[in-house]
C-alpha cells in the first residue's frame, strides 16, 4: 500500500517514495516535465458533472469540464514517467487548479503550458 506518513531514517523523519511522488495520496500522480516542446500527452474534455459525456460540442457552453489523458505518445518525455497513463484526470497545471474551469479556460491553461517554461509540474487523479 502507498505510504503517506513520514518514516524515520537515521533518526530523522522523511517522506517515503510514494509520498514524495504522489502528494502522499495513492490516487494522485504528480510529474514534472523538463524538456522544451511537446508534452507528449493527448487530452480529452468531458462534462465534469457527467464524466461519461465526452462530446466536446456538449461542453463548449461554459460548464466545468473534466480533462482526461487520452494518449501518452511513444518516445515523448511523458512516456518517461511510467505513472502517466491513459485515463488519468488532469487536476493541476503549473500549480494552478483546473477544477471548475470551462473548456475555453482549461484549453487556454493547457495551451500556455505546452509552449511555456520548463520545468512544468502537472497533477493528476486516478
Amino acid at each position: 500500500p502507498p505510504c503517506n506518513l513520514p518514516r524515520p531514517r537515521g533518526g530523522e523523519p522523511y517522506l517515503c517514495e510514494d509520498a514524495q511522488t504522489s502528494d502522499g495520496c495513492a490516487g494522485r500522480v504528480s510529474v514534472t516535465l523538463t524538456a522544451p516542446g511537446p508534452l507528449g500527452l493527448g487530452f480529452g474534455f468531458g462534462d465534469a458533472a457527467d464524466p461519461e459525456n465526452v462530446d466536446a460540442s456538449a461542453v463548449g457552453d461554459g460548464r466545468p469540464v473534466r480533462v482526461s489523458v487520452t494518449e501518452v505518445r511513444r518516445g515523448s518525455q511523458a512516456e518517461a514517467h511510467p505513472r502517466l497513463v491513459v485515463g488519468l484526470v488532469l487536476t493541476r497545471v503549473a500549480g494552478v487548479s483546473i477544477g471548475g474551469m470551462s473548456l475555453a479556460e482549461a484549453d487556454e491553461v493547457l495551451g500556455r503550458a505546452v509552449g511555456g517554461a520548463r520545468p512544468l509540474a502537472l497533477g493528476f487523479e486516478q
